[in-house]
């Protein structure tokens, strides 16, 4: 792996991790990664845009190059394409507090943007997931990312409550694991 990728890869983490950290020393442990976007809008408002959402395309910009590039010569590397492109769908369509007098138009265009929030999620997780499977072929990554984030949800007793959160983090950890294995 070039030193580009290596370096992207570390600055994802970082960021990712310090993030992580502040969202949960301010606001504690929530159901989702996504859930901290509703509480940075109170925290620190921007107009048309939200902090969190530029935080997770940062850390999935930095997190592409590693992905692509592990998997040259495979057939499955497209896979590295789209993992961090779905986050960025994700960040591109933030959960968002629905207006308590909003029109009809505001409350459709609230759910389209849940649907495509909830889809792009779910299809982030299921292509990093098979760029782990069939890219790094180290299925066993995959596993031991979820027992860790399982025993870090057991110990915090968050098990029930941010069930989503920690399979969010078993893919991120797993996924950057990958990646510093393979490099």
């Amino acid at each position: 792996m070039t030193t580009f990728a290596l370096v992207t890869t570390i600055a994802s983490i970082v960021i990712l991790c310090a993030f992580l950290a502040i969202s949960i020393k301010f606001f504690g442990l929530l159901p989702s990664y996504s859930a901290y976007n509703l509480e940075w809008d109170k925290k620190v408002p921007m107009h048309n845009v939200h902090l969190w959402s530029i935080v997770t395309v940062i850390i999935a910009l930095l997190f592409m190059p590693a992905l692509i590039e592990l998997g040259q010569g495979n057939p499955w590397q497209f896979l590295g394409f789209f993992s961090p492109m779905y986050l960025i769908v994700v960040a591109i369509f933030p959960l968002t507090e629905l207006p308590e007098n909003a029109s009809d138009y505001e409350r459709k265009d609230w759910e389209k943007r849940r649907k495509i929030h909830a889809i792009g999620a779910a299809v982030c997780a299921a292509v990093t997931t098979l760029w782990i499977f069939l890219v790094c072929h180290l299925w066993w990554v995959a596993l031991l990312a979820l027992f860790i984030v399982a025993c870090a949800a057991f110990a915090t007793r968050t098990e029930k409550t941010s069930t989503v959160f920690w399979l969010e983090m078993a893919l991120f950890v797993g996924g950057y694991s990958a990646i510093l294995i393979m490099s």
